[in-house]
């Protein structure tokens, strides 16, 4: 995992210079696309190819900063019922859909618990609570979290966020990811590959960000950070026949550094 951590760093230094020449925003302004209703579409991407995606559609959008970060950590902490019904629900097509996270902005230290639901028309609607802790002890005392759901995995990335000027439209791209199965505590990281996600209040397939990533070769696809993170990690009980063509995409564009968290 020594040779991972070196191969992060300095690609998180090549990922941030990526976004060194657009202008910046604040969370503040960013609240105007807060996007708990939308449409969304996800790419799996090179990091070599994202300076050639950018010059195409750059000068459209603004990145947030963080007290001058532009690439905060983020931690997300999965749960599940011990038959797995969120992960099946998932490779069985199932819709409508729900899965139940809390997310912590490790910058700030603030947390929320979420709930993200995918509707039968194929629409992402989010609710956030924000609460003091992500400990799950604290959030069941809180009876925030129902007693079924245990935590199944972490999963730990930068995300660098841009927003449109003018229409309510934003755009996160993924990096340095690490999964980590909360029982086992095997771990997965990915190189060299970015989650790209537009997210639109009506249209993403139309936005800039798409076309550029069209224009590049790029195709959207099916992908989940949980899911894939449980087959990474070879989270008990996990099916993965529909998995299996996201799994070749990040294969194709990642080399996955496996281990046990120390």
């Amino acid at each position: 995992m020594t040779e991972n951590r070196l191969t992060n760093t300095l690609e998180d230094q090549y990922f941030r210079q990526c976004f060194a020449t657009l202008n910046t925003h604040t969370l503040e302004q960013q609240q105007r696309a807060e996007l708990l209703n939308r449409v969304d579409e996800k790419y799996l991407i090179r990091l070599a190819d994202l300076p050639h995606i950018l010059r195409r559609c750059a000068e459209e959008y603004s990145v947030l900063s963080l007290d001058g970060d532009t690439a905060p950590l983020y931690r997300t902490c999965y749960y599940d019922t011990r038959d797995m019904s969120c992960f099946l629900a998932h490779h069985n097509g199932v819709l409508p859909r729900f899965k139940i996270r809390t997310r912590e902005y490790c910058n700030s230290h603030s947390c929320f618990l979420e709930i993200k639901t995918k509707t039968n028309k194929e629409r992402t609607i989010k609710e956030r609570t924000p609460v003091p802790s992500c400990d799950p002890d604290e959030l069941r005392k809180n009876l925030l979290l129902p007693g079924e759901f245990s935590a199944m995995l972490e999963v730990t990335y930068k995300r660098t966020t841009l927003l449109h000027g003018r229409d309510e439209e934003r755009v996160t791209f993924d990096h340095n990811l690490s999964f980590c199965n909360i029982a086992t505590k095997c771990t997965a990281a990915t190189s060299g590959t970015l989650i790209v996600e537009v997210k639109n209040s009506s249209k993403a397939g139309q936005s800039i960000m798409c076309r550029a990533l069209r224009q590049a070769g790029y195709r959207p696809v099916n992908f989940s950070k949980y899911c894939n993170g449980c087959l990474l990690t070879n989270v008990s009980g996990s099916k993965h026949n529909r998995f299996k063509s996201q799994l070749a995409a990040l294969h194709r564009t990642s080399p996955i550094y496996t281990g046990v968290a120390l």
